[in-house]
């Protein structure tokens, strides 16, 4: 982890945003799996899963790189995001070949 002296001044809020998100995203998960599994069909848990893996994604890849600022968090949690998004979507093709 850098030293105070080396971080962007809006490091702490960018790392609120990203733990912020993940925390967010990790109750919404339990929740909806917890308690509304039965109310959802399989495809639309599937189509929620690429919501909630691109956010959690978000959220890991910024804290990276949070001590550099917002901008920087954002943007590579953006490109994280896309990555989640990406291998998802090749792990279910992958496994249900459509």
């Amino acid at each position: 982890m850098a030293y105070e002296k080396d971080q962007h001044p809006t490091a702490r809020l960018a790392r609120m945003i990203c733990i912020g998100t993940m925390a967010i995203v990790t109750v919404l998960v339990l929740i909806l799996y917890g308690l509304f599994f039965d109310n959802f069909s399989e495809k639309k848990l599937v189509l929620l899963s690429f919501l909630w893996i691109s956010l959690l994604g978000f959220g890991l890849g910024g804290l990276l790189l949070a001590h550099k600022g917002v901008g920087a968090s954002v943007g590579i949690g953006l490109v994280i995001a896309l990555a989640f998004f990406l291998a998802l979507q090749t792990f279910y093709l992958t496994l249900w070949g459509d």
